[in-house]
C-alpha cells in the first residue's frame, strides 16, 4: 500500500481551498479553526495528503497541551466540536492510509503523545493495528424527505406543541449572531443548568469568541419573544453543505408555558433544509431529542497513544471533571 505524502498548510491556505467549495462540514472550515485558536489556544494542524501529484484529502485538527501531555485532537473534548477529521477531495481517498499517515506525522514529527479523530465519514469497518476504536452515540435526522413527512415523524405531543406555539402569543425571530445575542443566550443557559444544580460547562466568553470568528453564513440563531416583549428562549445552529448541527438551545423555566423549545428546533430544521442541508446532527444523545424521530447512530472515535496508559487516564479524568462540576453546582446554589 503506497503512502500518502504530507504537506502541512496554514489557515490562510485552507481558506484558498475553500474558494473551490470542497465538501466540508462547519467544523472543518478556516472559520471554525480561528474560533478554536481564540477559544482553546490550539496550534492548528492542517495537512494536505497527496499521492505526489494530486491532493486526495485534507486533515483538519489542532494541538493542545493538557497536564504536560501533547494532544493532536480532531477534535478533542471541550472544543464544542462534533467531528473534524478529513476533507475528502478525491473519490479514491483512502481513510486507512490517511489515518496511518497522520498518526506517524503526529508521533514522529509533531512529538504528540495522543491522537484522537472523530469523522462521521470514516467507515466503521476500518481496522488499524494499534488504533483503538471507541464509539459515541449520536442522533441524526434525515432532511432529504419532504418537510411534511419530516414533521409527521415527530411524536404526536411534539407536533401538538409546535401547532400551539403561535396560539399562545409568543413569536420567533431571526437575529444577528453578535455580542448582544451571546450575552442574552448565556443568561438563558445559566437558567437551564441551574435547574440541574449545575453551572454551564463553559463561560460566556466561548459564545463571544464564536461571534467574533465564525462566518455569518455558517450560523443561524433564533429568539423567542413572549407577548410583553421579553426574550424567553434562543437557539444556535450551524450548517454547511450537507450537514447542519443543532448546537445549543436555552430557555427560561418560568416561560415554558409558551412551548418555545420544540418550535425553535422545528424552525431550524426547516431553515437548514431550505439551504440545501440533507442531514441534521443533534449533537449528542439526549432522551428528550428522540421526540423528533432521529436515527440513533454509533460514530467511531479513533484513539492513538504513544505512551501506554494515556487512554485509561483520559477516561478517569473525564469522570472526575463531571463529578466536580456537579459538586460545584450544589455548593454555589
Amino acid at each position: 500500500m503506497s503512502k500518502y505524502i504530507l504537506n502541512r498548510i496554514t489557515i490562510e491556505q485552507l481558506e484558498h481551498w475553500e474558494e473551490y467549495r470542497p465538501k466540508q462540514t462547519v467544523f472543518q472550515t478556516s472559520s471554525w479553526l480561528k474560533f478554536l485558536v481564540m477559544d482553546q489556544q490550539i496550534d492548528p494542524v492542517i495537512i494536505e495528503l497527496s499521492d505526489g501529484e494530486h491532493v486526495k484529502g485534507i486533515f483538519v485538527g489542532g494541538i493542545v497541551k493538557k497536564f504536560g501531555i501533547k494532544i493532536l485532537g480532531s477534535p478533542f473534548e471541550g472544543w464544542m466540536t462534533c467531528d473534524m477529521g478529513f476533507i475528502v477531495i478525491a473519490q479514491d481517498f483512502d481513510y486507512k492510509k490517511a489515518v496511518l499517515a497522520v498518526r506517524k506525522y503526529a508521533f514522529k514529527d509533531l512529538k504528540c503523545h495522543f491522537v484522537q479523530i472523530i469523522d462521521k465519514n470514516i467507515p466503521d469497518s476500518i481496522d488499524i493495528e494499534h488504533v483503538k476504536k471507541e464509539y459515541i452515540t449520536d442522533l441524526r435526522l434525515d432532511l432529504k424527505d419532504d418537510i411534511e413527512h419530516i414533521f409527521a415523524g415527530f411524536k404526536k405531543t411534539t407536533r401538538k406543541m409546535i401547532r400551539q406555539f403561535t396560539r399562545r402569543g409568543a413569536m420567533i425571530r431571526s437575529v444577528d449572531f453578535d455580542e448582544k445575542f451571546a450575552l442574552e443566550f448565556y443568561d438563558e443557559l445559566k437558567d437551564v443548568f441551574f435547574k440541574q444544580n449545575l453551572k454551564p460547562p463553559y463561560g460566556k466568553e466561548k459564545i463571544l469568541h464564536m461571534t467574533r470568528c465564525l462566518n455569518k453564513d455558517l450560523v443561524h440563531v433564533l429568539q423567542v419573544i413572549e407577548p410583553q416583549g421579553k426574550i424567553i428562549a434562543s437557539s444556535i445552529t450551524l450548517g454547511l453543505n450537507e450537514w447542519s448541527y443543532t448546537m445549543q438551545t436555552a430557555s427560561y423555566r418560568e416561560y415554558q408555558k409558551y412551548l418555545p423549545n420544540e418550535t425553535l428546533r422545528w424552525e431550524t430544521i426547516k431553515y437548514w433544509k431550505s439551504k440545501g442541508c440533507t442531514h441534521c446532527d443533534f449533537c449528542g444523545y439526549r432522551e428528550y431529542k428522540l421526540k423528533f424521530n432521529p436515527h440513533i447512530v454509533k460514530v467511531p472515535v479513533l484513539i492513538m497513544e504513544r505512551v501506554p496508559g494515556l487512554i485509561y487516564t483520559k477516561k478517569k479524568a473525564k469522570k472526575l471533571i463531571t463529578f466536580f462540576r456537579k459538586i460545584r453546582g450544589l455548593i454555589q446554589r
